[in-house]
């Protein structure tokens, strides 16, 4: 499974963050394997800090994003809002002549959310959820601020974790700072 967040500046893609999260068959709980962080050049007069050399065009950055993720056993997407980013990356393949990774699945953080809120007893159900709604209710801080597109992916990666397992996956949201509560579990 790749944990995605893509971030976008007038519809071109400024940075793609992922995490490889993988389950072994005799564990009940994710392993980050590996990640990708690239930021993108972005052909625009508006902001100079996009067009710096030292980003790589999308053309390469898409390229080297496409080969780290076509070793990955499981290429099922997940994240907050992560149908919006594949759309973006598809559209970014097309316009650079890119190859796009073949998606078997898009998991949404706010469905299992949804789903997690359901079975769990005493937890109000909500309708939709926003990003600091899901962080709160996995026993969360908001996103750090500003944030980039990698620790934007590790964070939806922790929230994963305890959604789907229960456990906490990075030492940074360690159970005494940031506890899986106990209706997670």
């Amino acid at each position: 499974m790749i944990s995605l967040h893509v971030e976008t500046f007038k519809d071109e893609i400024t940075s793609i963050g992922a995490i490889c999260l993988f389950q072994p068959p005799e564990h009940r709980h994710f392993i980050a394997q590996k990640e990708f962080y690239e930021e993108l050049r972005v052909m625009t007069e508006a902001d100079v800090a996009l067009r710096d050399p030292v980003r790589k065009l999308p053309e390469r950055a898409l390229k080297e994003f496409f080969a780290w993720a076509q070793d990955i056993h499981d290429a099922t997407l997940a994240g907050f809002a992560v149908n919006q980013h594949t759309v973006s990356l598809k559209t970014s393949c097309e316009k650079n002549s890119a190859p796009m990774i073949i998606v078997p699945r898009i998991l949404e953080l706010q469905d299992i959310c949804y789903i997690n809120r359901i079975r769990s007893k005493g937890v109000e159900n909500s309708k939709l959820f926003d990003l600091a709604e899901i962080l709160g209710y996995a026993g969360l801080a908001s996103a750090p601020s500003p944030c980039n597109s990698l620790e934007q992916a590790r964070l939806e990666s922790e929230v994963l974790s305890r959604l789907m397992h229960g456990k906490s996956l990075y030492k940074a949201y360690c159970k005494e700072q940031f506890p899986v509560p106990e209706y997670i579990l």
